[in-house]
């Protein structure tokens, strides 16, 4: 149950952002307004977590909490929402989440030394493939290529706060706490000095609110908090796989998202990929490299 919550929400979380970038009844944001939403409430949250856990917090030291600020905080809210803006929802929700797949276990070999499958390795393959169809529809427009390459962006800091957490045996709860608390205190210093909070008062209320309570709660604490401290890495694997379906599903029944037959055959393909790359479709192992020093 947690995994799907946690898959309905991270669907919801990226068809909300595209929506909401939109004028009219999408409510006009700009990027910054949702990375304020998306990264000012979750640290004051999650302060009880933090003060519980403080020993995790000293332990890590300054230069990793900054490093998992830079992965999990308002630079990933920047470049996925920014990416929104330039690219269709299509785009956004089959790229981010294969992009943080290719990471994930690109990265995990490399700096967890962690061993992989041949079908894992066959399955990036497979998502590339997906991702062309996915991302060649649209005839490649410069600032479609630019939003893609914002989401390959957001991937890369996504998949490698999850392989940090591992490598410094942080829970997801923890994880979350640590990074929000430092995340909120960037996002709010950011915002007020290039961000506009009157412009945002005469947001409507229920608009403004929606965004707030899915961004900054929801996607912010409860994904990234509570299901994600209830699965285990087996059986996590199987539900990042389903947000791109579920994203374009609730894009296209809820705001009439155009999607081309060739990108449902390219989102088809990207999914085998990801449940190949996440391991749920398992064969041999391919033997790892030695594990580097500590970061």
């Amino acid at each position: 149950m947690a995994g799907a919550v946690a898959a309905l929400i991270w669907a919801g979380y990226q068809v909300l952002t595209k929506q909401g970038l939109g004028s009219g009844a999408g409510g006009g944001f700009t990027p910054l307004d949702l990375t304020l939403f998306r990264f000012g409430l979750p640290g004051l949250l999650l302060l009880p977590v933090l003060l519980r856990r403080r020993a995790a917090l000293q332990k890590l030291g300054l230069w990793r909490v900054t490093a998992l600020t830079v992965v999990a905080g308002p630079l990933l809210g920047l470049s996925t929402a920014q990416g929104y803006s330039l690219a269709p929802l299509a785009h956004g929700a089959v790229l981010f989440p294969a992009f943080t797949t290719l990471a994930g276990v690109l990265l995990s070999r490399w700096i967890l030394g962690a061993p992989q499958t041949r079908a894992q390795l066959l399955g990036l393959v497979v998502i590339v493939g997906g991702l062309v169809l996915v991302g060649g529809v649209t005839g490649g427009s410069v600032m479609v290529w630019l939003g893609d390459a914002l989401f390959l962006l957001s991937g890369l800091l996504w998949g490698g706060y999850t392989v940090l957490l591992r490598r410094w045996q942080l829970d997801g709860l923890t994880g979350a706490a640590i990074a929000g608390a430092s995340s909120t205190l960037v996002t709010v210093l950011l915002y007020g000095a290039m961000g506009d909070f009157e412009r945002l008062s005469q947001i409507a209320t229920m608009t403004l609110w929606t965004q707030c309570l899915f961004q900054g709660v929801l996607a912010g604490v409860v994904a990234y908090g509570m299901a994600v401290q209830k699965l285990g890495a087996a059986g996590a694997a199987l539900f990042p796989a389903t947000v791109p379906l579920l994203a374009l599903m609730l894009g296209v029944t809820a705001f009439e998202a155009v999607v081309a037959p060739l990108q449902w055959l390219g989102l088809a393909i990207t999914t085998v990929g990801l449940l190949m790359a996440a391991g749920v479709i398992k064969r041999s192992v391919v033997a790892a490299p030695p594990v580097p020093p500590s970061l």
